[in-house]
């Protein structure tokens, strides 16, 4: 039987790295998996902290069910 790439993106768990692996048209995408998705973030002074956490928040949500 010969594989057929798939017509819509699928993510697929890698037990071996405990990563999450999804191809996609310019390669593979690999998410390493932690216990905690811990995002940092360097600003430029002038950035206030209310839009400091705006951007925090944009960043983690999609790791976030």
């Amino acid at each position: 039987t010969t594989a057929k790439s798939p017509t819509t993106s699928s993510v697929v768990y890698n037990p071996h790295n405990n990563s999450l692996e999804s191809q996609t048209p310019t390669g593979i995408v690999s998410i390493k998996l932690f216990d905690r998705v811990i995002v940092q973030i360097t600003v430029d002074e002038d950035l206030v902290g209310g839009m400091r956490q705006k951007l925090k928040m944009e960043l983690v949500s999609p790791f976030i069910p």
